[in-house]
Parts: C-alpha cells; structure tokens; sequence
C-alpha cells in the first residue's frame, strides 16, 4: 500500500477537529469521527488506495486510531 502519511491525510480530512491529533488518538470512540464520515473515510480508502473495507470489519480494536487504521490496511505507522 501508499506511505502512511497519505492515510493520515485521508483520515485527517475527515477528522471534525483534526488539530492535535496523533497515531493513537481515538477518533471513533471519542466522536472525531463520526457516522457519516466514516462512511466519507471508507469512500476516500477506496478512491484512493484501491481498497474495499467493509463496515462489519471495522470496530474499537481495528479501525479507532491512525496507527490501527494503518496496521489494519497494511500501513507502516511506527512515526
């Protein structure tokens, strides 16, 4: 997959106050991300990194922070 910094501008876009976020912000859970732009976020992944996710796989433990996002699609995130 693409570098982690163009997932990080794909979640960030999406992202309603994405000042001061980090790898392990949780964006999900604390309401950074809502419904709708989950739904945004997985157009965006599939637009531009050629990658279906289904809404069943996503969940607190996969899909609530950069790095998991990142871990998740095949991202290297250590930074």
């Amino acid at each position: 997959m693409s570098d982690p910094h163009e997932l990080a501008e794909c979640v960030l876009s999406v992202v309603n106050e994405p000042e001061g976020v980090t790898l392990d912000t949780p964006l999900i859970s604390s309401g950074l991300i809502d419904s709708l732009n989950v739904a945004k976020l997985l157009l965006l992944l599939e637009e531009r990194f050629h990658r279906v996710v289904d809404p069943a796989e996503i969940g607190a433990d996969n899909f609530d922070t950069l790095r998991q996002m990142a871990a998740f699609l095949g991202h290297d995130a250590r930074s």
